[in-house]
Order: C-alpha cells, then structure tokens, then sequence
C-alpha cells in the first residue's frame, strides 16, 4: 500500500524495496519507519484513535494550566524553552550571519519610523483614503536603494567582520528614519505602487 500523506513533494524512501514517496525532512516513509522501530503499525493508528474526540474535564484543564505555570515560573526551566534552537544548533545558522538590511527591518527603530508614518497619517491610506484595515508604511525612495548608498558611503567597513560597526552607524543614519520618506497605503495600493517603479515596468 502506497503512503499518500507524502506523494505530492519529496523523495524516495530510502528502503531498498520500498517505492513510497517522503517529504524532504523524512528519510522514510511511516510503513518503513515503524518497522525499524520494531513497532506495529495497526496499533500506532489504534491508539492514536482511541484519543480522538475525547474532551478533557475542566478539573484536568486547571491542573495542566498549574503544571505549566509552576514549569515558566522557575528560571531554570525557562532558560531551557528554545535554547535546543538557538545559535549553532539551529538548523538554518550559518557563522551567525544574519543579513544587515534584514536586521534593519527587523530592528526596534524600524517599528517606531513606521508607527510614526501611520500616526502622522491618522492610519488612512494616502491614495484610496481607506482607514484602518491592512495597512503598511510605503518608502517613496526605496528602502533597498538607500541602504546600497549607506553601504557606498562607508564602504571601508567590511560587510561581515565590521557587522555590528555597521548597524550601529546605521541607527543614526537619517535617511533610513526619515518620516517624510515615508506613507501608509493599504495592501492593494502598496502592491500596484510596486508596479510603477522602474525594474518593475516592461
């Protein structure tokens, strides 16, 4: 019987004699994994079913919510949420570069310039006149086009070794903070305002 749950995207199982198609973080298929564990299919599904539908009672709920209050309210427990994930354990690190425009965008005075841009603008979209709803804070000049003339401009720093040099610098940078680069548009009036830009045109 062929496993479906992974036949769209994915490889192969690695199993000499088996033909099931995996997702591209499984390296075999559920057939074949169960039986290297020495573990019987039919009752894995049996006993995932006999969860199913059930509802806990509110008795149990609380003592669950206590059990996991008591586990976030001693430190040492807390300091364990996430950290098999951080730094080079993480799947996706890679000598903890993260992109410098990424950081930028990412940053606390990130959020105040666009907050400003929405508050100066009374959170009204500045070319259909919607207010409220899914708004985002347009850069008249391209915020890429800026941070390629921030990078001109001290380009005696290297890019990775003098990182932090670099953000440092930039959160005094004015051009990337100035209010008057910016304006709110809706989501609809933010994607066509794309389209007007030069590389963007055909």
């Amino acid at each position: 019987m062929k496993n479906t749950k992974y036949i769209k995207k994915g490889f192969e199982c690695i199993e000499p004699n088996c033909k099931n198609r995996v997702g591209q973080v499984y390296r075999r298929c559920v057939q074949c994994a169960a039986k290297k564990r020495n573990r019987d299919l039919n009752y894995l599904k049996k006993q995932s079913l006999s969860q199913k539908g059930q509802k806990r009672s509110d008795e149990a709920r609380k003592k669950m919510s206590i059990a996991q209050k008591k586990r976030f309210e001693d430190p040492k427990e807390r300091s364990k949420c996430g950290k098999p994930c951080k730094g080079k354990a993480n799947g996706m690190y890679i000598d903890g570069r993260t992109p410098i425009i990424v950081s930028l965008r990412h940053c606390k005075e990130y959020e105040d310039w666009r907050k400003e841009v929405f508050e100066r603008d009374d959170y009204t979209c500045q070319d259909c006149g919607q207010r409220g709803g899914q708004l985002e804070a347009h850069h008249i000049k391209a915020f890429s086009v800026i941070f390629e003339e921030f990078i001109q401009k001290y380009n005696q720093f290297n890019m990775i070794e003098d990182r932090e040099t670099l953000i440092r610098i930039a959160f005094t940078y004015e051009p990337f903070w100035n209010i008057n680069n910016g304006k709110t548009l809706c989501e609809n009036c933010h994607k066509d305002s794309y389209t007007t830009r030069p590389k963007f045109r055909k």
